[in-house]
C-alpha cells in the first residue's frame, strides 16, 4: 500500500485521520461508464442525501458540505498533516489491487506539545474518488487542565445541537450523549441499541473497498433506522469538572452514497484490468509440447 504524508506548520501531528482534499484522478478506466447499480446509488437512488439540516458541524466543519479548503481555513491555527493514499480493491490479479493515482485521504490537526491549558486533536474524513471531496466523518478529542463543569458543557451542547436524543451516565466519571437527525433534519430519538448511538466513523482503512463494505453496511443500518446523521459525545469528569470530552460526528447518508460509488468505481477499474490480462493470455501461444 502506498501512502505519503505532507506536513504543514511547525510540527506534525500523530497519524490519525483528519481533513481531506480530493485530487481528481486521471487514469485508465476512470471514464468507464458506471453500471446501473452504481448509477442508482449516485445521487442517492433509494437513499436520499441528507439535507443541510441533517449536516451537523464541529467548529464550523459541516459534514456533507465542507471541503478540504474549508477545513484548512477553519483549522489554520493548528499544525496540520495530510495523508494520501490510493483506492484499493481485491482482484484475481493480486490480493490488493491499487487503482492508479493518489488522493488526499485526511488532514490531522493537533495542538503543539506541550499544551499547558489542554490539548486538542481533530480528525476529519472525506469522501474518496470518484466523489467530490467533502467531509463525511469527524472525530475530536479535547482535554482540559481547568475545564468547565458538566452543566456548563451540556448547556453549550444543547444550544448547538438541541436536547440529546439519548443520555447515559455510566458513573460520576463518565457521561455519554447522542444526537441523531433524519434526512429532513428532524431529531431522532435514540436508544442504547440504535445504530446512531455511538456510530462508526471512517478510518484509515476506508479507502480499501473490501473495508468499504463495512462502512456501507453500517451506514445502511443507520439509514434504515431513520438516522441520516449523528453526533456522539463522551465526557470524562473529575469532581463534576470536565477533564476530557470526545466527539464523533458522522454523515451516514453521505457515507452510504459516497462509498457505494467508490466500491463500484474500483470494481469497474479492476474488471477492466482483469479483462486485459485475459485478452492478452488468449493471444499468447501455448508452449511447444
Amino acid at each position: 500500500m502506498t501512502s505519503t504524508v505532507c506536513s504543514y506548520g511547525r510540527a506534525t501531528a500523530r497519524l490519525f485521520i483528519s481533513a481531506l482534499v480530493f485530487s481528481v484522478l486521471s487514469c485508465p478506466g476512470m471514464g468507464a461508464p458506471r453500471t446501473q447499480k452504481a448509477q442508482a446509488h449516485a445521487g442517492g437512488g433509494g437513499i436520499p442525501p441528507a439535507s443541510s439540516k441533517a449536516s451537523p458541524d464541529i467548529l464550523g466543519i459541516k459534514l456533507g458540505v465542507s471541503t478540504a479548503d474549508d477545513v484548512h481555513r477553519i483549522l489554520k491555527a493548528f499544525p496540520l498533516t495530510e495523508e494520501r493514499n490510493q483506492v484499493i480493491g481485491r482482484s484475481a490479479l493480486e490480493p490488493q489491487a491499487m487503482v492508479p493515482g493518489q488522493y488526499l485521504v485526511a488532514i490531522h490537526a493537533s495542538s503543539p506539545r506541550p499544551c499547558p491549558s489542554g490539548c486538542e486533536r481533530i480528525d476529519v474524513f472525506f469522501a474518496p474518488p470518484p466523489n467530490h471531496s467533502v467531509a463525511l466523518s469527524l472525530y475530536r478529542d479535547t482535554s482540559f487542565t481547568a475545564g468547565p463543569s458538566f452543566a456548563v458543557l451540556l448547556q453549550s451542547l444543547v444550544a448547538k445541537y438541541g436536547e440529546p436524543g439519548f443520555q447515559n451516565r455510566y458513573s460520576d466519571q463518565q457521561i455519554t450523549l447522542g444526537w441523531g437527525w433524519s434526512a429532513d433534519g428532524g431529531a431522532v430519538r435514540l436508544t442504547a441499541q440504535h445504530p446512531c448511538w455511538n456510530p462508526r466513523g471512517l478510518d484509515d482503512n476506508s479507502n480499501a473497498t473490501f473495508y468499504a463494505a463495512r462502512d456501507i453496511d453500517s451506514a445502511a443500518a443507520a439509514l434504515k433506522a431513520g438516522c441520516a446523521a449523528a453526533v456522539y459525545v463522551v465526557v470524562q469528569l473529575q469532581n463534576g469538572v470536565v477533564i476530557d470530552f470526545t466527539t464523533n460526528a458522522v454523515n451516514e447518508s453521505g457515507i452510504y452514497n459516497a462509498f457505494t460509488r467508490t466500491a463500484q468505481y474500483a470494481a469497474d477499474y479492476i474488471a477492466g484490468q482483469e479483462k486485459q490480462q485475459r485478452d492478452k493470455a488468449a493471444k499468447t501461444p501455448a508452449p511447444r509440447l
